[in-house]
């Protein structure tokens, strides 16, 4: 879960660029507050993916999952949501950079919030299957994060 004012930019943004699904996680760098902010609301959510289709000219409505607990997140939905897809998690300190895929191939993506994802976090992602992936050596905010490993995954 991104901050708020951060949140409706990449809500547009994944509208624009066509992704299917996204899923909005409580980590342990995200304040909590967060999720009783306006932009969190799901009518809100929903005006801001209709502003990415409108700017992307696509009709394909994207869903958005919330899921407020982690640890139930990794365990009851991951595997699910993940499954028959390339799986990757943005991780600053990994050797990996992205690989362009077709774009009919199913990736799923997890990126940190805003400070990244702790390590005990990243460990439970790579028990799943997870290939940590780095953008270089500079850490980019969320809203840029998004658009640059879409990018680099499909070559859009």
């Amino acid at each position: 879960m991104p901050r708020p004012q951060m949140l409706k930019r990449i809500i547009q943004t994944i509208a624009t660029m066509g992704v299917n699904k996204l899923v909005l996680v409580q980590t342990s760098r995200v304040e909590k507050s967060f999720w009783q902010s306006p932009s969190a609301r799901d009518t809100s959510l929903h005006d801001f993916l209709l502003l990415g289709l409108e700017q992307g000219m696509a009709t394909q409505l994207p869903t958005i999952e919330k899921h407020l607990r982690f640890r139930p997140f990794m365990e009851d939905h991951l595997a699910d949501i993940a499954a028959g897809s390339l799986k990757y998690i943005a991780h600053p300190e990994s050797l990996h950079a992205p690989q362009t895929h077709a774009l009919t191939q199913p990736i799923t993506l997890a990126i940190g919030p805003e400070g990244g994802f702790l390590d005990k976090e990243v460990e439970k992602f790579k028990g799943y299957d997870f290939t940590p992936l780095h953008l270089g050596q500079r850490i980019l905010k969320v809203e840029t994060a998004v658009p640059v490993l879409l990018a680099k995954l499909y070559q859009v």
